[in-house]
C-alpha cells in the first residue's frame, strides 16, 4: 500500500520530460523527495536513453501521537511525523506522556524516543498487541494491552531484557490459560504477575 501520489512525487521533482537530462540534479531531487512526510529515502538514477529512474522507499507508520484532544497523528520508527491529526487513526500503539506531534515531516520531540525505542525493538506481533504506550512523570514507560492488561517496564535500562522477559511471561500465561490484571517486567529476570 503506497500513501505518495504521482502527482506528489512528480511535483517535488523540479524538471518536466523534455527537459535536458544533463539539468537533472540526482543529489537535489533526493534531497527534495525526502523533504516529503512519507518519503523514508529515495534514490535517482539517470540514463543516457533520457530515462529518470526514481525509487522510493516510505515510512511505514509504527505509532500514534495527540497532536489535539482526540486527534492522532500517525508516526514513523524514527519519529517522523507522517500525518496531520487524524479523528479515525488506524490501530496502532498510541504513545502519551511525551509532548504533541508536530506538523507532518517534523520530528516527535526526545521525551518520546524511549517509547520508540521500546516500539521499534518489539517483534511486529508483539508491539501489535500494544493499544498504548506512556512515560510516567518519572519517566517510566508503562504499556496496556489491547486485551486491557498492564505492562511495567520501569525505566528506559535493558529493554531488549525486558521485551523477551514479557514475551515468555505471555506465552506463559497464554499456555496455562491464565491471565494478570498486570505484568511487570522492570526487574526482567524476576518478572511478576498481579491480578489485581
Amino acid at each position: 500500500f503506497h500513501r505518495l501520489t504521482f502527482e506528489e512525487v512528480r511535483t517535488q521533482f523540479g524538471f518536466e520530460v523534455g527537459d535536458p537530462l544533463l539539468s537533472v540534479d540526482k543529489d537535489l531531487v533526493r534531497d527534495d523527495l525526502e523533504k516529503l512526510p512519507w518519503v523514508e529515502r529515495a534514490e535517482i538514477d539517470r540514463s543516457w536513453g533520457g530515462v529518470v529512474e526514481v525509487l522510493i522507499y516510505e515510512h511505514k507508520p509504527i505509532a500514534l501521537v495527540m497532536t489535539e484532544p482526540e486527534r492522532w497523528a500517525l508516526v514513523a520508527n524514527d519519529g517522523t511525523v507522517l500525518t496531520i491529526g487524524l479523528k479515525a487513526p488506524p490501530e496502532l500503539p498510541r504513545l502519551s506522556g511525551v509532548r504533541a506531534a508536530g506538523l507532518p515531516g517534523s520530528y516527535l520531540s526526545d521525551d518520546s524516543a524511549p517509547l520508540l525505542t521500546l516500539l521499534n525493538a518489539m517483534p511486529l506481533d508483539l508491539s501489535q498487541a500494544f493499544f498504548s504506550l506512556r512515560r510516567e512523570m518519572d519517566g517510566d514507560i508503562v504499556g496496556t494491552l489491547i486485551t486491557n492488561q498492564e505492562v511495567i517496564f520501569g525505566d528506559g535500562q535493558r529493554l531488549a531484557a525486558k521485551i523477551i522477559s514479557l514475551s515468555a511471561m505471555m506465552d506463559h500465561l497464554e499456555k496455562e490459560k491464565q491471565t494478570g490484571k498486570q505484568i511487570d517486567v522492570s526487574v526482567p529476570e524476576l518478572p511478576v504477575v498481579r491480578n489485581g
